[in-house]
């Protein structure tokens, strides 16, 4: 059959179909160095088997399952299921496709799918529905569907249609060189603008075709028996040199931007870079019996493989690349890293020490030649020596020989924190103080009578001339002039937190971090503190280094950047502004670059180190390796798009247009959305509706706003979204909304209803002279008496109801609400609050023994003064009140989870200064705290009261766990699923083993020491 196609039209697909993506994998990287994200039916799949994939125009992600289709926007999987689509069938599809128009094509059992926005159709042939193997675009704009029966084209009305091959199996279709590549049973067919060829498959039974694949003058032929490869006019050869691959069925075969080549089996899947072979990947490195069945690379480069067992997968140039086991270093917890004279470097880990050199590693120091085998710092002493300090003493490392430093021996069984060089001394800050060795001398201790207790446990060292030194410990920071130790006025912003390392910057400032402490700048004898949850997104900090324009940051959590230029000058007036500190790699995946990672081992100093540009970090999984200029690499912009209005039970997609809002109920819902696969959950949003918000509404992560009684009139509602420090980017199509006005708010009807009214006062007014005319003065000033009569026993009545009503909902012996003035209030604060608020169960410990030893009239007072200091301690806009006995709730608004464990310990330690004066003795009440928020999950906001079970339940836990502290429940990573039912307090353990609730309590992590 000869095609006429014109060749400006074949030119218009080869450019649809060869338009990459933004970026691309790296074909340099290691797989083990790529970031690996897998989704499952328990985070929103309709099922784990995924056998399709596309990403529409819009930016939408179209995942196909068994069980129906869904749609992913990088945070939610919205269902496509009958009820969605209208009745049609989404399960397992056979096929996929994306056309030159950005709409995503599902080939089923049934016909083809075609999805694009918010909505799915279906095209199938007439009478009996035909599957569709196989689907490609050719010529431009010509959409064409493999079938048992033959080709089919989708004509205007949509009809699959029959185009070619009738009779023929096709299970495989590619444009590619200006032609159709045909795949069926045995036999691959040729189709261009003049011919048509076959090319026979050799083998028995005849292998069927199932997936091509054009790579340059090659194409690539999978089938059930094995992979074969055809180069330009020559007979197709099957690959049989790659174990593992050859003659193994052939699940997916897809080609990244990067130039690599995948191939899947249903066993493992195999990657063969640019120039190179297939390289298997191991089953430790990805999953075991994958079974790929679906592969496709999205617009930012990322590429998404559908398992048949394991879900969904997402692989993507991250930030870092690791030494680990593979590399030589046998033994993956890593503590330090230092230069060594020879410019290698020196890794310290949990068991010896190691040289990384020439891209290996190799072992230097064995554990057992060690005084500790956990080499906890290290630091290059003198031109050729490099001291290792351990968790049990400290050696030197020279010319290949391990010795004591002379005076070490006074540190045997100590933990070495930290080395310092500087004007000819070395100082050791340890476990058991403070240590220095002057001009090649031994060491010995220093100031150690001062340094006792918790403050002989020396962190961090900044000498600052050759007799002076400031010294951070776990116990605050002290300075040190000769023998002197003194502690400096700014100290105190440390609240004698652990103090784990310094930062002098060129112009004079100096920066303090600890752990659980944030960041004081410090200058001229001036500090200001960045405190975590407002400056910084992390509490306890490990080490700092600036890099260009930034100061990169290790904590518990990860790894963070600030912008030097906006670093507060305690030198001047100007206080502290947010810092729009940003993530580079964090454990849950919070950075810009979306990257999660177990990082960073701390409480020492060598915990960061610039290696060629870049930063080595220590983890309990290897050594890090992040590029600086990556984090700062320009990135795809998301596609911001409004989704839909929802009124009630009715929901109007934006594509439909302007929504006119009817009906006496005037709330919205508008959904909208940022479509960004590399960190959605960085993305911070902003909207407004115009004609009715005077300015934009931050919304936070929130993907919905939320609208109650709108006045009638012609809005816009616009969104935009912040990414990382970049401009604002907004949906291109503001969604117009309508309100109509109530009947009584037309405006022909208030000028009906005006003169109505102005009839009536006019007759009332003749009424009222013609009554006036025939009543006497006597009966006027009788209705006068009795009226004043009525209105006074009215007032005195209204008094007597607003006493009885104050009464009744306030405890008479502290003064606060009490439990029913708090269920009469709640509603209205949760109004004002519809982003949750946090509910706190105070309870003072031990006070049946204060009532049983002082007596009731005693625990009155300490009742009466502990309401006075919980009302002096909230802020406004919080509540407070006596929920019974000596227990009291208090509900804080505008504090987020992670806001809050910060909020309880200042709460806690406020409470310490608490003493009162009873009969001569001093009596210092304490309390506990458990706290959650509301609402969780699914749960409906007006049952916050199920919600105080589970503070209840966190509140005993405070109590178990030792008294004096604060526990939390809140939302787990199943969160979605949770629906608070009364006695839900008795389910916990329950609720937290499923994920749906999680448990948050005071804590260390276990690498501070």
């Amino acid at each position: 059959m000869v095609w006429a196609i014109s060749r400006a039209a074949l030119w218009l697909l080869l450019l649809a179909l060869t338009a990459g993506p933004l970026a691309a994998l790296d074909p340099q990287r290691r797989f083990t160095d790529l970031a690996l994200d897998q989704w499952t039916a328990a985070d929103g799949l309709p099922q784990n088997a995924v056998l399709a994939l596309g990403q529409d125009r819009h930016g939408y992600l179209w995942v196909g399952t068994q069980a129906g289709v869904a749609r992913f926007d990088g945070v939610r999987f919205e269902r496509f299921d009958r009820r969605r689509t209208g009745g049609i069938d989404t399960a397992a599809p056979e096929s996929h496709f994306r056309d030159s128009a950005g709409r995503v094509w599902f080939g089923t059992r049934n016909g083809a799918l075609r999805l694009y926005g918010d909505a799915i159709h279906r095209h199938a042939a007439a009478g009996t529905p035909q599957p569709v193997q196989a689907i490609a675009e050719w010529p431009a704009g010509r959409l064409l569907f493999g079938t048992p029966t033959g080709l089919l084209a989708k004509a205007p009305d949509g009809a699959l249609l029959p185009a070619a091959l009738p009779g023929f199996d096709i299970t495989a279709l590619l444009a590619a060189d200006e032609g159709l590549w045909v795949g069926t049973p045995g036999r691959l067919l040729r189709l261009d603008d003049h011919r048509q060829r076959s090319i026979e498959l050799p083998g028995q039974p005849s292998p069927r075709i199932q997936h091509l694949l054009a790579e340059g003058r090659s194409l690539w032929i999978g089938t059930p028996t094995g992979l074969w490869r055809m180069e330009g006019e020559a007979a197709p050869q099957k690959l049989a040199d790659t174990p593992g691959l050859a003659g193994q069925p052939i699940s997916e075969l897809c080609a990244d931007a990067g130039g690599s080549l995948w191939v899947a089996t249903p066993q493992r899947l195999f990657r063969r870079p640019p120039g190179g072979g297939f390289e298997p990947i191991a089953d430790r490195d990805f999953v075991r019996n994958a079974w790929i069945s679906a592969c496709f690379e999205d617009r930012e480069g990322h590429l998404w493989l559908g398992s048949h067992t394991e879900g969904l997968f997402r692989l993507w140039d991250g930030l870092i690349t690791r030494i680990t086991e593979r590399d030589g270093l046998s033994e993956p917890f890593v503590w330090s890293l230092e230069r060594a004279p020879d410019r290698a470097v020196l890794i310290g880990s949990n068991r010896g020490l190691f040289r990384w050199q020439a891209d290996r590693v190799e072992r230097l120091v064995a554990p057992e030649a060690l005084p500790d085998p956990a080499v906890y710092e290290l630091a290059r002493v003198g031109p050729a020596a490099v001291w290792v300090g351990t968790r049990g003493g400290l050696r030197a490392w020279q010319d290949g020989r391990l010795q004591r430093p002379a005076g070490a021996e006074a540190l045997e069984g100590l933990q070495i924190n930290t080395i310092v060089e500087d004007h000819g001394s070395v100082w050791v800050g340890s476990s058991g103080g403070l240590f220095r060795a002057q001009a090649g001398g031994p060491l010995a201790a220093v100031a150690s009578a001062e340094l006792d207790g918790t403050l002989a446990r020396v962190r961090a060292l900044l000498p600052l001339d050759p007799d002076s030194v400031l010294v951070g410990t776990e116990s605050g920071l002290r300075r040190l002039d000769g023998e002197v130790l003194s502690k400096p006025v700014w100290a105190r912003l440390l609240r004698e937190r652990m103090v784990t390392s310094f930062l002098p910057l060129d112009d004079g400032r100096l920066l303090v971090a600890g752990l659980d402490a944030g960041i004081v700048v410090v200058a001229s004898d001036r500090a200001v503190l960045l405190e975590p949850g407002l400056q910084l997104p992390e509490a306890s900090l490990w080490a700092m280094r600036r890099i260009g324009d930034w100061i990169y940051v290790s904590s518990t959590e990860g790894l963070f950047r600030l912008p030097l230029a906006a670093l507060p000058d305690p030198r001047t007036a100007a206080p502290a502004e947010n810092l729009l500190a940003e993530w580079v790699v964090s454990m849950d995946g919070r950075s810009q670059s979306g990257q999660r990672a177990r990082c960073c081992n701390g409480g020492a100093r060598s915990r960061m180190l610039l290696v060629d540009d870049q930063l080595w970090l220590p983890s309990i999984s290897g050594v890090l390796k992040i590029d600086p200029e990556a984090a700062s690499r320009t990135r795809v912009e998301p596609l911001v798009r409004i989704e839909a209005v929802q009124q009630g039970e009715l929901r109007h997609f934006a594509d439909a247009g302007e929504f006119v809002l009817r009906g006496e109920h005037r709330d919205l819902r508008i959904d909208y959305t940022a479509l960004y696969f590399r960190n959605p959950a960085a993305l911070r949003f902003e909207y407004r509706l115009e004609g009715f918000d005077r300015d934009w509404i931050d919304a936070g992560v929130r993907r919905s706003a939320f609208y109650t009684n709108l006045p009638p009139g012609d809005f816009r509602f616009r969104v935009r979204v912040l990414n990382g420090r970049g401009a604002p980017i907004e949906a291109e199509s503001p969604m117009p909304i309508r309100v109509l006005p109530h009947w009584h708010e037309r405006g022909d009807v208030r000028l009906l209803l005006g003169l109505l009214a102005l009839g009536l006062v006019a007759a009332g007014v003749l009424l009222a002279l013609r009554a006036q005319r025939r009543q006497t003065l006597r009966l006027q000033a009788l209705v006068a008496e009795r009226t004043a009569q009525l209105q006074r026993v009215n007032t005195r009545l209204q008094q007597a109801n607003e006493s009885l009503a104050i009464e009744s909902q306030t405890d008479p012996l502290t003064g606060l609400p009490n439990r029913r003035a708090l269920f009469r209030q709640m509603p209205e604060l949760l109004a004002r609050h519809p982003e949750g608020v946090v509910l706190a169960l105070i309870d003072l410990d031990h006070f049946k023994r204060v009532n049983d030893h002082f007596g009731h009239a005693t625990g009155d007072v300490v009742l009466r003064e502990f309401a006075g200091f919980l009302r002096r301690t909230i802020r406004d806009g919080d509540l407070v009140g006596r929920w019974g006995g000596e227990e009291f709730l208090v509900v804080f608004a505008g504090l987020s989870v992670a806001q809050t464990p910060a909020r309880l310990s200042r709460l806690l330690e406020d409470g310490n200064a608490l003493v009162l004066e009873i009969e001569g003795q001093r009596l210092q009440p304490g309390f506990s705290v458990g706290w959650t928020c509301h609402p969780l999950g699914r749960t409906a906001t007006s049952d916050w009261a199920h919600a105080l079970e589970l503070a209840d339940a966190a509140l005993y836990d405070a109590k178990h766990r030792g008294r004096a502290t604060w526990s939390g429940l809140v939302a787990g990573p199943a969160a979605a699923q949770l629906a608070l039912e009364p006695n839900c307090g008795t389910k916990i353990e329950t609720l937290v083993a499923e994920g749906r609730l999680a448990w948050v309590r005071p804590r260390r992590s276990a690498q501070t020491r």
